[in-house]
């Protein structure tokens, strides 16, 4: 079995944001994990993150 930890997390807020895109704020949320993580972290460590979204069908581009 693979250990695994939550080492981090971050969010943007709630809400429809139309002028952006789903990759900025997946990258938005990401810095935020990053910066989360109370000992630092290189994110060329990072083999893998999840990412969780809310967005409903397309509404942001």
């Amino acid at each position: 079995m693979k250990r695994v930890a939550v080492i981090g997390v971050g969010q943007t807020v709630y809400g429809l944001e139309p002028e952006r895109s789903l990759k900025s704020l997946f990258a938005e949320a990401a810095r935020a994990a990053f910066a989360d993580v109370s000992k630092g972290l290189d994110p060329r460590e990072v083999e893998e993150a999840f990412i969780g979204s809310l967005s409903t069908g397309g509404s942001q581009h």
